[in-house]
């Protein structure tokens, strides 16, 4: 049969010889490539590579501090659901569920004990570290040596000797300390410049920059104040310290 007679007899059936598949080679020799399946459904938000039970632990606390409007006889106001729904249980407890005070007392008897834990494991933490430092500045006082300041300072870790509870009277992070530095450093061009804020307000008082910033000045010079009679009362007090070591 001709060539001629072959493209007359091609059709969807029949290719040309040239364009047919060979005998023993494999019309896609790499294969079907395999299907990527998301572990989440985009139906209901999911992203692929996030699996199923993970999203919706995200969406649930999500949820739980989303703030909706609540109603308490004239009162309105803002809560997240969780708080919502917490204080209908106590609700019902008080009104005499016997369900509903069972569950507030166990949900309430596991949050004061973890909020106990936790206290402690600060507590411990908290006085470690005050009692590491306060040797370790001592002896630089004596030597004369010198280091790092350390963030946070002892002296601004303060434990509640009631409660046992720790919170900080000073920076906890390097940033904060630097930032403050910087205005001990620029202690009088703050000065300076709340005398100027003042002199402008005197032809334009009622200028909300400038009394925005009035106000910012005034608030770093009283931390300023405060910050240098602190410092002088921890310096004076390890000098006492030092001073009865050594006799």
């Amino acid at each position: 049969m001709s060539d001629k007679d072959n493209a007359a007899g091609c059709n969807y059936r029949n290719p040309p010889a040239q364009h047919r598949f060979r005998k023993g080679v494999s019309g896609n020799p790499k294969g079907r490539p395999r299907k990527q399946h998301a572990l989440v459904s985009t139906k209901v938000g999911g992203k692929p590579g996030i699996g199923f039970e993970d999203r919706i632990k995200t969406l649930a606390i999500e949820e739980a501090y989303r703030l909706i409007t609540v109603r308490e006889g004239e009162r309105t106001e803002r809560i997240p659901v969780i708080q919502a729904i917490l204080r209908k249980v106590a609700v019902a407890a008080a009104n005499g569920n016997v369900r509903a005070q069972q569950n507030y007392l166990n949900l309430v008897t596991g949050a004061e004990a973890a909020r106990r834990e936790t206290t402690m494991e600060m507590l411990n933490a908290a006085v470690q570290y005050k009692e590491r430092w306060h040797c370790v500045l001592a002896e630089r006082a004596r030597t004369g040596a010198t280091g790092p300041e350390p963030v946070p300072h002892p002296d601004d870790v303060i434990i509640d000797d009631i409660t046992g509870e720790v919170r900080f009277a000073g920076p906890i992070m390097e940033e904060q300390r630097q930032a403050q530095d910087w205005m001990r450093a620029n202690w009088l061009d703050h000065v300076q410049s709340l005398n100027k804020v003042n002199s402008m307000l005197q032809s334009d008082p009622d200028n909300p920059e400038l009394l925005e910033w009035k106000e910012t000045l005034t608030k770093m010079l009283e931390w300023l104040r405060e910050d240098s009679l602190k410092r002088m009362i921890r310096d004076a007090r390890l000098g006492v310290k030092n001073k009865s070591s050594q006799n």
